[in-house]
Order: C-alpha cells, then sequence, then structure tokens
C-alpha cells in the first residue's frame, strides 16, 4: 500500500495537517521533539488503519488536549 495523503485533525500533537504525498519519492522528516513527526508518520496510520494507538492508551488521551 502507498498512501496518497493523509489529513489530520486534533490528533496527538497536531492540530490539522494535509499532507500530500503524490508527488513524493523520498523525504526526510525533521524537527523538533513533541512536533508531531511520530504522530503524522507513525500512530495515526495506525489508528486509521487497526485501531493501535501509542502504548496502548485510550484513543482519548490521543486528541488534541483542549479540543
Amino acid at each position: 500500500m502507498i498512501p496518497l495523503s493523509i489529513e489530520i485533525h486534533n490528533f496527538g500533537a497536531i492540530p490539522f495537517a494535509n499532507i500530500d504525498f503524490s508527488n513524493i519519492d523520498t523525504a526526510v522528516v525533521v524537527g523538533k521533539n513533541g512536533y508531531g513527526k511520530s504522530t503524522a508518520f507513525v500512530w495515526a496510520p495506525l489508528w486509521i488503519l487497526y485501531g493501535v494507538t501509542k502504548n496502548d492508551c485510550a484513543v482519548d488521551d490521543m486528541v488534541r488536549r483542549g479540543t
């Protein structure tokens, strides 16, 4: 499976993201700790595909605080 895009709303550290992979062959993702890199590329897809959350925490704990 090759994802074409990911759209995230209030999940983990990410208030909103629309990531388009359609024109990307190779990429490097860099940023400070806590900015949502793992959330966007690991936990959001795992939650969508398999219902798996970070460290088996409750889904409510993955929803962004204050939303």
